[in-house]
């Protein structure tokens, strides 16, 4: 299989606000940057949480970028546009088919509403759900930019749903490499390197792990009734 670009910048993307997560998260970046050779460029999400800027800073990575301004900014640099497609979504089936520059991001933007306001299901989109919305659409375009713009070989985010995804769903498409489905407990990730690595997800066994095991079984049922 060919593997995706191994030189070059690492972007870290910080959206977690629980101290042992980004520790976590920065130790697996950082860890990562120093064997590739590469800088490692952060990502916060907005009004990040002190003490997670603290560790962040502690790893020394070549940049440290807080969402909030860059937010701000693009909202009221496109916020005409932004409301002109944002408008157009109606319903929940409508949210999932939002795409930005061809990247599918409404099916993460979706998740991300049902996990905030507690909901199993979008029927009818309201006020509340067009600011999150919004939300998420920005960050899709301003993580596209600063991709654009420092050019990383490689991606670590903490999961691939919710606004995560965005991330994960924008590697996926430009062919960058992923680290992601980070397991705080055991320091453990999944590494998407190539287009059909893409296609497990990190949080199921992959499909040769369940075909052993699913082999070992049927052995195991065929030794007992020999």
């Amino acid at each position: 299989k060919e593997k995706y670009k191994k030189s070059g910048n690492i972007l870290l993307v910080s959206f977690s606000r629980d101290i042992r997560a980004a520790n976590t998260l920065m130790k697996i970046g950082k860890s990562y940057a120093i064997y590739r050779k590469s800088d490692l460029v952060v990502i916060h999400t907005i009004f990040p949480n002190e003490d997670v800027l603290k560790i962040s800073k502690s790893y020394h990575p070549r940049f440290n970028i807080l969402l909030t301004h860059k937010i701000i900014w693009k909202l009221v640099q496109q916020i005409f546009p932004i409301i002109s497609i944002i408008s157009k979504l109606k319903r929940g089936n409508d949210l999932l088919s939002l795409k930005h520059e061809n990247h599918n991001i409404g099916k993460y933007i979706y998740d991300y509403i049902l996990r905030k306001n507690k909901i199993p299901t979008i029927d009818t989109i309201d006020a509340n759900y067009y600011i999150q919305i919004i939300y998420g659409y920005l960050i899709a375009v301003i993580i596209k930019e600063i991709i654009t713009k420092y050019k990383p070989t490689s991606i670590v985010c903490l999961d691939n749903v919710y606004l995560e995804g965005i991330l994960f769903e924008l590697a996926k498409d430009l062919k960058i490499e992923c680290i992601t489905g980070i397991n705080v407990n055991r320091i453990s990730f999944h590494l998407y390197d190539d287009y059909e690595s893409y296609n497990q997800h990190c949080r199921t066994p992959d499909d040769y792990i369940l075909k052993k095991y699913i082999e070992n079984k049927n052995d195991e049922r065929s030794e007992e009734h020999t």
